[in-house]
């Protein structure tokens, strides 16, 4: 899905329309890896070509350039915010990893419950010396086939996981330790090999250097807020001799919020007056 421009401190951001391209500052643009050229299908909003998918059998895998700002994991903090459709019942599979090419040992993963037992995303942190959170499943279901979105905000080990925007119930903190890795992949593991491929579909990959809050994930799930969902209806509820939000000073800008918002109306319709929804 063609979203919003990377902010100036976001690591990377992967659209995935089409292309492996990141379009952050980092310049860790993709490569494949693995058996077969990946294939673009709809995105979670409906584009067309707009997510990638990756299909286990033929262990393919996405390996990004380590350019700047990667590993993450060489940073005290740090998140990973995607979107994510995939089946329930995969067993120990991943969307999101770090390893090593030279060590087996080291390895931060993100992906599906290691005994398959259901949809919960499970997480799964070895450093140089071993476990440091061994494998935790989250409260919430991602993986059922539909589109969820996740993000990971992992303050130097203090760890929210947050799915569909709401903090998910499980801890996953940790204590941090010594962790020498120098591959950041999606779909899949890389260490020496290239394991654990994953099948579904992933969109709209953004990597940080700082922890998400829940309104900077509110942010990515609904730029604009509540400006997004007025500027959907081609009203001119601000007055101004325009559409909503097809002003040259106004899309997705705070212009557009406070002319909407100063109105004291419910121009979205959802029962709360604009602006002062939560």
């Amino acid at each position: 899905m063609a979203g919003v421009n990377a902010r100036a401190d976001e690591v990377s951001y992967f659209a995935l329309d089409g292309d492996l391209l990141d379009s952050g500052d980092g310049g860790n643009d993709g490569a494949v890896v693995g058996g077969a050229a990946l294939t673009f299908v709809e995105g979670y909003d409906g584009a067309e070509g707009g997510a990638l998918h990756f299909n286990a059998a033929d262990q393919t895998l996405v390996s990004l350039a380590q350019t700047t700002g990667l590993p993450l994991n060489t940073q005290p903090v740090f998140s990973i915010a995607m979107w994510v459709r995939g089946p329930v019942g995969q067993r120990d599979l991943r969307i999101f990893s770090e390893g090593s090419t030279t060590n087996n040992t080291p390895l931060f993963n993100l992906g599906t419950h290691n005994r398959g037992a259901n949809g919960a995303l499970d997480g799964y942190i070895r450093g140089n010396g071993g476990a440091l959170l061994n494998h935790t499943y989250s409260t919430s279901v991602v993986f059922d086939d539909t589109w969820h979105h996740i993000a990971w905000s992992d303050n130097n080990g203090r760890v929210v996981l947050y799915v569909d925007g709401v903090a998910d119930g499980t801890d996953f903190s940790y204590t941090r330790a010594p962790m020498d890795v120098n591959t950041t992949t999606i779909g899949g593991i890389l260490r020496a090999t290239p394991s654990y491929h994953w099948r579904g579909e992933i969109d709209e990959v953004r990597l940080y250097n700082y922890a998400l809050s829940e309104e900077d994930v509110a942010g990515i799930l609904e730029p604009g807020g509540v400006v997004a969902e007025i500027c959907d209806n081609n009203r001119d509820d601000d007055l101004d001799g325009q559409v909503d939000c097809d002003d040259s000073d106004c899309a997705r800008h705070n212009a557009c919020q406070v002319e909407i918002c100063g109105n004291g109306e419910d121009d979205d319709g959802d029962g709360a007056a604009d602006c002062d929804d939560s």
